[in-house]
């Protein structure tokens, strides 16, 4: 059977039109016509979130899992440089899809495949292909990257920081509600706290491409990047941050993670929500998106 789904934007303080284009194109898709950032109505699976002020990566994703409804949530960058199609390869992972792939493989003798529950989508595979691609020093920093994480976290996950991640409900309740750095090391905050609390990991090759209009300088960036990984990692280390639920715990959905404040946001969300559905959010600079599409 198909899968239901929601979306999720989440606007990171951004100074553009990103909301308002958000809004108008939520709400069209929803059969309204939007002529304001009015947004979709309550019955959509549409939700629109925008922060106050920017503040970072993680903190926006975090903001996302908070108010997503989904067995499944998917995270993704919002300029598209990951394909929608290869939600599929992630999904083939999960539990639900693994249970049954098994009963099938059972029937011809062959092996059972494990499902985990946080799945990595991966650009590993097209390392040789960007080193031809990119200047010298970006290659340099890259790499330099790479080591460090592997120093880190070990090198259990390929790329840590591909921006196409499936989570199941349980896994991304414990995992966010206990994430404390907000920018561009929460993804490997994410998998520390992962690692620590035992979950399921799995990493999935998946097509990206490089998307110009990027406002980031790499080389402040590679080393603000590698401050916070240093600091995220000694803070775990230390035990001065823990995860705030269980595995356990994760699995209660009477049990509430610590919520993100509305004082935060500048309005409400926007937009409907559902039970039983596969969520989907995503951030980028001004904003992003993610969603399923049925099978």
């Amino acid at each position: 059977g198909g899968l239901t789904w929601e979306v999720i934007v989440v606007d990171d303080g951004s100074k553009d039109d990103t909301f308002g284009v958000a809004c108008r194109a939520a709400a069209s898709a929803s059969g309204v016509k939007a002529e304001t950032k009015a947004g979709p109505p309550p019955s959509s699976p549409f939700k629109i979130l925008r922060l106050k002020r920017n503040r970072g990566k993680g903190f926006a994703v975090r903001t996302g899992v908070h108010f997503a409804s989904g067995s499944l949530i998917l995270m993704a960058d919002a300029d598209g440089a990951t394909k929608f199609e290869d939600l599929d390869r992630l999904l083939a992972l999960c539990p639900e899809k693994v249970k049954k792939a098994n009963s099938e493989k059972e029937k011809e003798n062959r092996g059972n495949t494990e499902s985990v529950d946080v799945v990595f989508g991966s650009r590993a595979h097209l390392a040789k292909e960007s080193e031809a691609q990119r200047k010298w020093y970006r290659t340099i920093l890259m790499w330099g990257f790479h080591g460090l994480v592997r120093l880190m976290v070990g090198g259990s996950v390929k790329d840590t920081q591909c921006g196409f991640k499936l989570f199941t409900r349980a896994a991304a309740r414990c995992l966010f509600a206990s994430v404390h750095e907000s920018r561009w090391a929460f993804d490997i905050e994410l998998l520390i706290l992962a690692q620590s609390l035992g979950f399921r990991i799995g990493e999935v090759p998946v097509r990206w491409s490089e998307v110009p209009g990027s406002k980031i300088n790499p080389a402040v960036a590679s080393i603000q990047m590698a401050r916070d990984m240093t600091l995220t990692r000694l803070m775990h280390l230390l035990g001065l941050w823990r995860p705030v639920l269980s595995v356990e715990e994760g699995r209660k959905e009477s049990c509430t993670p610590p919520p993100v404040s509305r004082r935060s946001l500048e309005a409400s969300p926007l937009g409907g929500t559902g039970s039983n559905r596969v969520g989907g959010l995503g951030v980028g600079e001004g904003g992003g998106f993610g969603m399923s599409r049925s099978n």
